[in-house]
This record gives structure tokens, C-alpha cells and sequence, in this order.
């Protein structure tokens, strides 16, 4: 009934192709923009797409509140469903023992407090989304001439800014030693869906996702991140990867 894409890192699905197939099909079109906000694909951005999209404040997010997110509609019957589902589909604010649940909902409500401290941070939105594509080019630079060790393809010209620093190594493992012990924190890629316990899969249909996986880190991406610890970082890539000529 429905697609659900997932603008994975800031990166863009195809939305000409995949709103082609959706109204091709009466499907409805969802954005997992969870990890996108700010990213643009052929001018417009994630998140605009389809009926809904969905962001993520989560604690590691360009803006964070702990936990919780936003769904964006310009459908406006779907807004007033959303309104239902997140409070108990209550339809007025009277006393607790005359109100009235006009379906059945949930309690979705995101605290005010929470709310506050995001919106907040949104008035930093250019400031953190020119760190984002500044942070990148500052790890390029640092690292570009180290062997087996590249980054995903990216054109700041497509709109796409990145959450967090990815890389691509071909020994993974060996640069995050390094990383461990040199007290700076990375990420490694999550764990394809196929390989999760409920949606068990073979391996050999998924090349590019297991891949990715076994390749895949994460290197220091805070909003607070300065060029000096970028440098330290590669100087600590630097050190693991490259061969020690005698």
C-alpha cells in the first residue's frame, strides 16, 4: 500500500523514478528523512517528497532532543490523522472523565521542554549544515592520499549534506583499534537488514549492502568538531594505514 524510502546519511533516493512507480501503482509515498533534514535532491528538499516525511531527534542527529522526531504533510487530512494517533485521538481538552476518543491512537505527544531545546537549534539550521559540508571537506583533504581508505561519492552540488562522515576501509578493523586507543570515537555501518534475526536473507543477494557493511565507519562528526580534531583523527588513520617504509 505504501513505499517507505530512507535517506540513508543524507543521501537521496531517487524520487523521479520512485514517485513514477508510486503513481504508476496508487501507492502512497512516506520519506524516512530521519537522517536528512537539510539535504536537497534536484532542489528540493528530503522530506518534501510523497505524502509524509519523517525526522529523527535523536540523540546523535544534526539536531537533538534526546529522542522523538517531526512528521512533515502538506496533505491535510493526513495531518488531522496524525493528530489523532499521537494523543489518544482525543478531539477536545475538556476534563478527563467527559472526553471523547473518536478512534483508537497513542501517546505520541513530544514533551514541550523537548520541543523547546530543538527549536532552538533550528536557528542555527545554515550555520550546522555549512559545518556538515565544511567537517567533510576538511577529512578529504587530511586523507585523501592514504591507501585503502576512500569516501562515499558525494557532490556538495546535489544538495546532499552528509550526517556523518563516512569511509570507506578496506581494513576496517585495524583503523578502528587504532581509533579505540587513541580515545576518539567512530561508528561502524550498521548491520545489513538481511542479516537481522526477522528478515533472515542470503548474503548473496545483497553485494552492495554487505559490502558497505564490511567497509563502512563512521569517523568523529559533531556539530562542535573543530579542524584541529579532524587533523588528530587523520593523523591516527595516517598512522594505521600507511606502511612504514624502512
Amino acid at each position: 500500500k505504501a513505499v517507505v524510502t530512507v535517506d540513508f546519511n543524507g543521501r537521496s533516493s531517487n524520487y523521479q523514478a520512485i514517485e513514477k512507480i508510486c503513481n504508476d501503482h496508487g501507492l502512497a509515498l512516506i520519506c524516512d528523512s530521519a537522517e536528512a533534514l537539510g539535504s536537497e535532491f534536484k532542489g528540493r528538499r528530503l522530506g518534501s517528497y510523497g505524502i509524509a516525511g519523517c525526522f529523527s531527534f535523536s540523540g546523535h542527529k544534526m539536531f537533538f532532543g534526546g529522542q522523538g522526531g517531526a512528521v512533515v504533510t502538506n496533505n491535510e487530512a493526513f495531518y488531522e490523522r496524525l493528530k489523532d494517533l499521537r494523543n489518544h485521538a482525543r478531539r477536545d481538552a475538556g476534563p478527563a472523565d467527559d472526553t471523547i476518543h473518536v478512534d483508537v491512537g497513542y501517546n505520541f505527544k513530544y514533551p514541550s521542554l523537548v520541543a523547546a531545546t530543538v527549536l532552538a537549534q533550528l536557528g542555527e539550521f545554515d550555520i550546522r549544515m555549512s559545518h556538515a559540508r565544511t567537517r567533510d571537506t576538511w577529512y578529504r583533504e587530511t586523507l585523501q592520499d592514504i591507501p585503502g581508505l576512500s569516501f562515499q561519492g558525494s557532490n556538495p552540488d546535489t544538495g546532499e549534506i552528509c550526517l556523518w562522515a563516512d569511509a570507506r576501509v578496506d581494513d576496517k578493523q585495524r583503523l578502528m583499534l587504532a581509533l579505540e586507543s587513541a580515545s576518539i570515537g567512530f561508528r561502524p555501518f550498521f548491520l545489513p537488514l538481511h542479516r537481522q534475526a526477522p528478515y533472515q536473507a542470503e548474503d548473496d543477494h545483497f553485494p552492495i549492502a554487505n559490502d558497505a557493511w564490511e567497509k563502512g565507519l563512521w569517523l568523529p562528526s559533531a556539530v562542535t568538531l573543530v579542524e584541529n580534531q579532524v587533523k588528530r583523527t587523520s593523523d591516527i588513520c595516517r598512522q594505521a594505514l600507511v606502511p612504514v617504509r624502512m
